[in-house]
């Protein structure tokens, strides 16, 4: 439901890299040995939540911490 790639993975919308969020999501990856189902998208936090809230607005699921 949440894989954007194709790639068998669910697609986490995370924050900049750097951002204490980034640890605690890579944390609780590795923690929950989450790492063969959830992909950590990390970048520029304005494009990755602008297209959370387009995937939102068109009734399609998300998956995000911030």
């Amino acid at each position: 439901m949440f894989d954007l790639d194709g790639d068998g993975k669910a697609n986490l919308t995370g924050c900049n890299p750097g951002w204490s969020c980034e640890l605690t999501t890579n944390h609780h990856i590795e923690a929950y040995k989450l790492q063969d189902t959830v992909e950590h998208d990390q970048g520029s936090y304005t494009a990755l939540l602008a297209d959370a809230i387009t995937r939102y607005e068109e009734e399609k699921p998300i998956f995000y911490y911030t």
